[in-house]
């Protein structure tokens, strides 16, 4: 099988401690696998800040790519092949901003996009959108999308469901908006 270009994660939230929480790094763990399975050459985390996380980014000024790199780095992934997308503050923007100055610009077009399983039909239909806004062909595009589910993440029923709530309301937004 060809090695990919990259392997996108996109960020989610926070525990209490400040540290990626248990949905995050189930997404994290899931590249780092795909990683050090040989699957991509480069990472990119990409992410601002969760809505929940807003009061610590303002206090502390790290985004969340941050935390995510350090995350990795610590186990075991090399610092410079690790590229940050600090800026998203949702789902689409971390994907624009990590296809406009990240993935195009260093002329990839292969890749694997990760997050939660729950996450990626959304994330899909807003690569495409991010792709046509951007004048790019998907078909010179080999993405991939893969991720694991919450339901194996440890977390609460009460969290999982929340989640699943947000999806369903951020695809329909996603469905809704034009481009």
């Amino acid at each position: 099988m060809k090695v990919l270009d990259f392997i996108l994660i996109h960020a989610f939230t926070l525990d209490e401690n400040h540290r990626p929480n248990k949905i995050h790094r189930q997404r994290l763990d899931y590249g780092l696998q795909l990683f050090n399975d040989g699957l991509g050459k480069e990472m990119i985390v990409a992410g601002k800040l969760d809505n929940r996380d807003k009061r610590y980014f303002e206090e502390t000024g790290i985004p969340l790519s941050k935390i995510m790199k350090e995350y990795l780095v610590a186990r075991g992934i090399p610092e410079n092949n690790i590229h940050e997308e600090p800026l998203g503050e949702n789902t689409y923007d971390c994907t624009l901003n990590s296809f406009k100055g990240i993935i195009l610009p260093r002329k990839w077009n292969s890749g694997i996009i990760t997050s939660s399983s729950e996450h990626l039909p959304r994330i899909n239909l807003q690569t495409m959108k991010v792709l046509h806004q951007m004048n790019v062909n998907e078909d010179n595009m080999m993405l991939f999308y893969s991720g694991p589910s919450i339901r194996y993440s440890g977390e609460t029923t009460e969290e999982i469901k929340r989640f699943i709530s947000h999806e369903a309301k951020g695809m329909i937004h996603t469905l809704e908006k034009k481009d």
